[in-house]
Parts: structure tokens; sequence; C-alpha cells
């Protein structure tokens, strides 16, 4: 993948993030951790900002079972971790998406509990 990457740096990289998987689950149940493809196009990626930002807006699911709010936040916790795998030009960047990406979690977490509130009064 990423000598594919560099053949188009410019263009690649950052197409690769809009599709590889970002995360993945070492045990069941256990917590989220960044991809070996993900890690490989940080590391890699002559713009790791582009990359970045790929994954982060990919942190918000567009389809899902569940809560989108926890699945928002958990996706969210990936980024502490990025924090050791990046430029530390980077970190500006991280701090404002968390900040972003709390404010979309609670909003979900109101828009799923008023949501809840008026399924639950149909059913009374």
């Amino acid at each position: 993948m990423i000598a594919w990457c560099n053949g188009d740096a410019e263009a690649r990289y950052s197409l690769a993030a809009s599709f590889v998987s970002f995360k993945h689950c070492a045990e069941e149940n256990g917590p989220l951790a960044w991809s070996e493809q993900a890690r490989a196009l940080l590391a890699h990626a002559p713009d790791p900002r582009s990359v970045l930002v790929n994954f982060v807006n990919r942190f918000k699911p567009m389809s899902w079972s569940g809560s989108r709010a926890s699945l928002m936040e958990a996706n969210t916790r990936l980024l502490d971790d990025a924090q050791i795998m990046i430029p530390a030009a980077l970190l500006p960047y991280v701090a404002e998406a968390k900040d972003l990406l709390s404010r979309e979690i609670a909003n979900e977490r109101q828009s799923e509990t008023e949501r809840d509130q008026v399924r639950d009064e149909r059913f009374e």
C-alpha cells in the first residue's frame, strides 16, 4: 500500500485514508486501536495532516447500529494515541478535532435521548 501511495504521494495518501480501515479491536469488547494500515499511512505520508483529517472525518459513522454517539466517542479516543504517532505540529489540530467531536457527541447523545423518550412514550 505504501509503495502504491508513493507513486503519487500528494493524492494517494489522502485517498487511501478515505477507505482503509483506521481502527481495529485487539480483543473482543476491548478498546479500539489504530489499524496497521492507518499507522503506516500516518508514518509515511508527506502530509500526515491530510491523512489524519480523512480519518477524523470518518469518526462520524454514516450507518450504524446502537448508539452513534458511543461509536463516535470510541473513535475519538483514538486521537489520544495519535499524539505519539504524529508530528508535534499536528497537536493543535488534534486538540481542535477532539473539542469539535466532543460537542458533536454531546449533541448526538441529546438527540438519541430525545428519540428514546418519544419512542418510550409511545409504548406506555
